[in-house]
């Protein structure tokens, strides 16, 4: 049973060391549309900051489904997907962007600069500043 168990740490521990960073993913233009992309193909899976705790983003067969930001205990407190916007209080409820900032100031303040500085905006820098010039590619499947 210990090796069972010492077997499984060392797989989680494993794992948690190779997260995929936002900043290695790229995107292509298909049928107007940017596909999130890992090494050329579709990425599938989440992606995170460089510091590996702070912000993720999830992505299904190269479509964005969701961005998170985490506080320093872990605690998500944001997330954008494609429902929409919501902010969340350390019990995981959901509250307004106004009571969370009332609440919450210091993480609303660096909740507002890493989302503005984020890798993700990077990742889609181009398509978002300049849309009319993107090229359409092809994906390998």
């Amino acid at each position: 049973m210990k090796k069972v168990f010492f077997l499984l740490f060392a797989l989680l521990v494993i794992s948690c060391e190779n997260k995929v960073k936002i900043s290695a993913l790229d995107y292509k233009m298909v049928n107007d549309m940017p596909i999130i992309t890992l090494d050329g193909k579709p990425f599938d899976g989440v992606a995170w900051s460089e510091d590996g705790e702070s912000s993720s983003i999830t992505v299904k067969r190269g479509v964005f489904t969701k961005l998170e930001f985490y506080d320093t205990d872990g605690v998500m407190y944001w997330k954008s997907g494609l429902s929409g916007e919501s902010f969340y209080d350390k019990d995981g409820k959901k509250i307004s962007e106004k009571r969370f900032s009332k609440q919450y100031p210091d993480t609303y303040e660096k909740w507002l600069e890493d989302y503005l500085s984020s890798d993700f905006d990077k990742l889609f820098e181009g398509y978002i500043d300049d849309d009319d010039t993107e090229e359409t590619d092809s994906i390998e499947e």
